[in-house]
């Protein structure tokens, strides 16, 4: 099984995406107040850069460190796996929630701008352990913390070489 091969190789999209990096670090204090201002540094080459994705890029689901202050995070973790008739394939679903303070959301949408830049990265990278990516459903998860509510959205990977 290579699935956190699979997973780190997600993980190395999310990361390397200065706009979604932004997105879940930088608050908005009104709409034209943008987390994607020219203004506002880079994360990407910051020194804060590593705990930032640390704190809100995660393997797992998650709402430790939502008790310090209001933030945003992405949690991705492997959901049902399917064998396929060739056994070196397997169909992998990856679920992707989205966790929002409600104060950030109630700004400028937050949670749903996060979940279609997520989805906008997994169309269009091209992952070398990948076949398609199709997304299966997307459901709302309700309060997940005093203040968060999620946005959750499961992608099925097809073809996965499973060598």
């Amino acid at each position: 099984m290579n699935i956190s091969k699979h997973m780190g190789e997600i993980r190395d999209v999310l990361t390397a995406d200065e706009t979604l990096l932004r997105l879940l670090y930088y608050r908005s204090n009104n709409l034209l107040d943008s987390p994607l201002d020219e203004s506002k540094p880079n994360i990407i080459g910051s020194l804060e850069y590593w705990d930032i994705v640390e704190d809100r890029i995660k393997f797992t689901p998650t709402t430790k460190g939502f008790d310090n202050e209001e933030k945003c995070r992405v949690c991705f973790y492997a959901d049902r796996r399917t064998g396929q008739y060739n056994k070196l394939f397997k169909i992998q679903n990856i679920k992707f929630d989205v966790l929002v303070h409600q104060d950030i959301h109630n700004v400028d949408l937050r949670m749903y701008t996060i979940s279609e830049r997520i989805n906008y990265l997994l169309r269009n990278k091209k992952f070398s352990s990948f076949g398609a990516i199709k997304e299966l459903t997307s459901d709302p998860i309700g309060q997940v913390a005093e203040g968060y509510y999620g946005y959750s959205t499961l992608y099925q990977f097809g073809e996965l070489y499973d060598k």
